[in-house]
């Protein structure tokens, strides 16, 4: 899909849909709620709740296109984020991996929203986008963990003091009597964290879950070849000094 135009800017495709089922969702749920009592009930099958152990697990998902109808500004805020944040790590991963990490960080904030009720008791429940959005603020500073920008359009900050930030807004978040869901940004940011460094990229921990599964025989070690170079080419003037080894795939 192509970009589409919104004003002067561009937005990659999946940014775009995800921004206007928000809005249509909200949008919808207002009407049917304030002028279609009979089927107001219907909005109430959205947000994620422990309901999800009894098979209603569609509230997983479901919660993150409902925001609060009583507060507009929920739905402003997750769409800036959105916004801000979204446009280019769609543009770097692709929409394809892009919209699976929207997925993964709405489902784990669900996940952690509904063990929250099941360990501390009470009704437990959240809606909104904000395990997603949350989600991408980490990733965004992770990603880019020197590039400055301008928190609250007026302090400038570093990437990853955004994640620092983010982590400082849910700590308020869990010890204040706010509705807000800190179990949901915890799952989102928690998720965020974990595809950046340690699934998409390689590092440390994935280096030695490698040498695990290679112990474990699970995961063979690919087979090393040492070949002539491009100035190591026979008949070349430097043919018995330039050598590489390389690296191929058992399959190969």
């Amino acid at each position: 899909m192509k970009p589409i135009r919104f004003g002067s800017v561009l937005l990659p495709p999946v940014t775009a849909i995800m921004l206007a089922v928000l809005l249509a969702v909200f949008i919808v749920a207002g009407v049917v709620v304030n002028f279609v009592p009979g089927l107001a009930s219907v909005v109430g099958y959205l947000p994620v709740t422990p309901a999800v152990l009894d098979g209603q697990v569609w509230r997983l998902v479901t919660y993150a296109l409902i925001h609060h109808l009583d507060d507009p500004f929920h739905l402003l805020m997750n769409g800036f984020m959105i916004f801000m944040f979204g446009r280019e790590l769609e543009a770097r991963w692709g929409s394809g991996r892009y919209a699976l990490f929207a997925l993964l960080t709405v489902l784990s904030g669900g996940v952690c929203v509904v063990l929250t009720g099941l360990v501390l008791g009470g009704a437990a429940s959240a809606i909104g986008a904000s395990a997603f959005a949350e989600g991408l603020i980490v990733a965004w500073g992770l990603t880019w963990r020197d590039r400055p920008m301008r928190l609250f359009f007026a302090i400038e900050v570093k990437g990853i003091h955004m994640v620092y930030f983010a982590v400082f807004l849910w700590l308020l978040q869990a010890v204040s009597t706010s509705p807000t869901s800190a179990s949901a940004h915890l799952g989102g940011m928690l998720m965020a964290a974990l595809l950046v460094l340690g699934v998409w990229r390689p590092n440390a921990v994935k280096t030695a879950w490698w040498s695990v599964l290679e112990g474990l025989g699970l995961k063979k070690q690919p087979k090393l070849y040492v070949v002539p170079g491009p100035s190591g080419r026979p008949g070349s003037k430097d043919g018995d000094k330039k050598w590489i080894a390389l690296a191929l795939h058992p399959s190969q």
